[in-house]
């Protein structure tokens, strides 16, 4: 019983800090116009319109469908119900600290405890599983909880042989590929786990149960798209990508399996801008370099064993892997998080087995890794405070657009050059506010109204379709500024 007692006081100190990590930084997180998208498609299911086909592309009801049902619309429509908008952020936050509980009794059950603890303490610290998939409304980070669900069942299945656990799987794969296509790999995954250890559950009313299951949760999607003939479309989307050469996917998907653990936002989510100081960037490259070497011990680890556990570890890690690289098609980060959380399982795996050995090594190992990951998430934080956002795939956060709409008085009309910066479009709309859209010089020099002007992130109109005479025309002017956004009042 005291032993009991105190594995829950650890779960609960690490779900504690983990959930303080998310929730105090749910406004760092983008807001950009893919968020405005499926914001406005998740309204009209609060209005009455209710949705039964996949994710898509763009709002109107024609565009290419990117998922097998559409669970995150609802998701986003019941966050929005509580509260509007930062309700879905803290939705993907809650759920991303669920699924560290789950991990947590998932590897305490078919592991050992000492390895639950570290993994957990390394999801609930990762800042790419903290604040890349922890508090950003987007498609993949709502798949993590079904994975760990749709893994845990299979262990079940598989070294328990508990079978009704294969509906579970079952249910919890149907939802997951209503979040994003790329967790469909994971059913080759399943495949392969039930094929290698309980082929005799094909013939078992469990089995029929499952695709039950599946059949019922995907009925309405194959309803709509038998409906609407709208199955070229969306195996159109299915093959998409572009083909680069097969050695860059290789190295691709290699270096991003284990990156996902370490505080490696490189250039892709960061562009041009640096996090902490030249001494601090070398201390979280060495903290990335420890975690990518321990994994790779951890692999191989893992395939030295010859116990069920570690061989079902190595089919959920290498197949998706391999189906990746054999595509030799682009493969960004977010497709690889159908293997959260394998990669901190096997790196928690390695780091107990060393601490039996080596104790002092490792504890120095793992503080190393909390301090390194904590200075990161600090740092990180207050980069995104001061600067707004970032110039990678980050973007501009909420916290920025919701700041540069508090400073602008209510009775102005806000003006916008030719594009509107579609997330502030969206609190200004949302409060009321007149907007107008201007299209030339000469108009913008005779409207009274007030310029919110934004040239610093990636996908920036300014930055990306200004001319050179568009930009030394507003740099001219008198302006001020609000994080990455420039205000200037016309007529001047």
């Amino acid at each position: 019983m005291h032993h009991r007692k105190k594995t829950i006081v650890i779960l609960s100190i690490i779900l504690l800090i983990a959930t303080g990590i998310r929730f105090g930084a749910i406004g760092d997180g983008r807001f950009d116009q893919e968020t405005v998208r499926d914001y406005t498609i998740s309204k009209e299911i609060l209005n009455g319109d209710l949705r039964i086909e996949g994710i898509k592309a763009k709002a109107d009801q024609e565009s290419t469908q990117q998922s097998l049902g559409p669970a995150y619309y609802y998701l986003i429509a019941l966050g929005l119900w509580l509260h509007d908008p930062l309700g879905p952020y803290y939705i993907i936050a809650l759920l991303n600290t669920i699924t560290i509980a789950i991990t947590f009794f998932f590897v305490k059950e078919f592991f050992n405890e000492r390895t639950a603890i570290i993994t957990t303490v390394l999801m609930a610290i990762a800042p790419w599983f903290a604040f890349v998939i922890g508090i950003n409304v987007t498609t993949p980070h709502f798949i993590t909880p079904f994975v760990i669900i749709y893994m845990y069942a299979l262990y079940k299945v598989a070294i328990k042989k508990q079978d009704n656990f294969l509906i579970l799987a079952a249910a919890s794969f149907a939802f997951m590929t209503q979040f994003h296509l790329s967790t469909l790999w994971l059913l080759a995954v399943g495949l392969t786990i039930v094929v290698y250890t309980r082929r005799d559950i094909f013939t078992k009313k469990q089995f029929f149960y499952a695709i039950i299951t599946i059949s019922l949760l995907y009925l309405p999607f194959m309803i709509h798209n038998t409906i609407h003939n709208s199955w070229s479309q969306f195996f159109t989307f299915l093959s998409g990508g572009y083909e680069i050469s097969f050695w860059q996917n290789v190295l691709e998907v290699l270096g991003m399996t284990p990156m996902v653990t370490t505080s490696y936002f490189g250039g892709y989510m960061l562009g041009q801008t640096q996090v902490g100081l030249q001494l601090m960037q070398i201390f979280f490259h060495i903290t990335t370099g420890i975690l990518v070497f321990l994994f790779g011990l951890g692999v191989l680890y893992c395939i030295q064993q010859k116990e069920k556990k570690y061989t079902l570890l190595l089919i959920w890690l290498l197949i998706p892997v391999i189906l990746f690289m054999m595509r030799a098609k682009n493969t960004s980060p977010h497709y690889l998080y159908i293997l959260l959380p394998v990669q901190c399982i096997i790196i928690a795996i390695i780091l107990e087995k060393y601490v039996k050995r080596k104790k002092l090594l490792t504890t120095i190992l793992i503080a190393i890794i909390i301090f390194s990951h904590s200075l990161f998430l600090i740092t990180f934080h207050n980069t995104i405070k001061e600067q707004g956002g970032t110039q990678g795939l980050w973007q501009i956060s909420y916290n920025a657009k919701a700041q540069v709409v508090k400073e602008i008085k209510k009775d102005q009309t806000i003006l916008w050059y030719k594009n509107p910066d579609r997330g502030v479009d969206y609190l200004l709309k949302k409060e009321g506010r007149n907007t107008k859209e201007i299209q030339t010089f000469k108009e913008l020099e005779r409207t009274k109204g007030t310029l919110i002007l934004e040239r610093f992130s990636l996908y920036s109109y300014g930055r990306n379709h200004f001319t050179e005479e568009e930009h030394e025309f507003f740099n001219t002017k008198q302006k001020t500024q609000s994080g990455p956004y420039e205000i200037i009042h016309f007529p001047q």
